[in-house]
């Protein structure tokens, strides 16, 4: 079923299968909600992999936690459905300040409060996946992290269901040529090609939803909001 809110884009047919411009995000919501239901009975070993800042919280200053009105619904609703949920940042698990007075506190345990603040409880997803600091040592990007990160999951044997972020890194590797230990030449061209025209092409500041070029049955790009 598909919503009025909802806007089917012809302009990249030869990469989609389908895609969908999205106007409202209390229908990409109900959408999802009925989506993973439903493929949750009918999937093996099924999962999403959620971004997490610009996607389910947004950090206005150092301290400052604002809700991002979607993905805490959707996290429970996976929970109740048996569908594992994997949480996937670009964040480095260092000591970060958590006050004026400079205490500090590891990444990993601050992210774990800022959801527990959310009420997203630590038993309502599967694994929180940080950022080595050596992908930064090694001046390599996001999307080849968590296009690594995605492909182990598959690997576990899981049915990725949904990938949701607000960058497009989140959603695919933009930079395949360097990031893919791949012998296919023409797979890598593809791919670079691929990416250079989605982020060209679609714009930054809306949610789509398709079939995008990875491991997900489903992908939503959020709206970017550190623009």
């Amino acid at each position: 079923m598909l919503y009025n809110s909802f806007k089917i884009n012809d302009n990249l047919n030869d990469i989609f299968s389908i895609l969908i411009e999205i106007n409202d995000i209390k229908d990409c919501k109900k959408w999802l909600k009925e989506y993973l239901t439903i493929m949750s009975v009918t999937s093996k070993k099924p999962c999403i992999i959620v971004d997490i800042d610009g996607t389910i919280l947004f950090l206005n200053g150092l301290f400052k936690i604002i809700k991002i009105p979607l993905m805490k619904g959707i996290i429970k609703m996976c929970k109740k459905c048996n569908i594992d949920v994997f949480l996937l940042t670009s964040r480095i698990n260092v000591k970060i300040p958590v006050d004026e007075n400079d205490n500090c506190l590891m990444n990993r345990d601050l992210t774990e409060l800022q959801l527990e603040k959310l009420d997203i409880k630590i038993d309502e997803y599967k694994e929180l996946i940080m950022m080595p600091l050596s992908v930064l040592e090694n001046e390599s990007n996001v999307s080849g992290f968590k296009y690594r990160e995605r492909f182990k999951i598959k690997e576990q044997g899981y049915n990725i269901l949904l990938n949701i972020g607000d960058n497009w890194s989140d959603l695919f590797v933009i930079h395949p040529c360097k990031l893919i230990n791949e012998n296919n030449e023409n797979k890598i061209r593809w791919m670079k090609k691929t990416s250079e025209k989605i982020m060209t092409e679609l714009e930054w500041g809306k949610i789509y939803l398709g079939d995008f070029p990875d491991f997900s049955w489903i992908c939503v790009k959020l709206p970017t909001l550190y623009l």
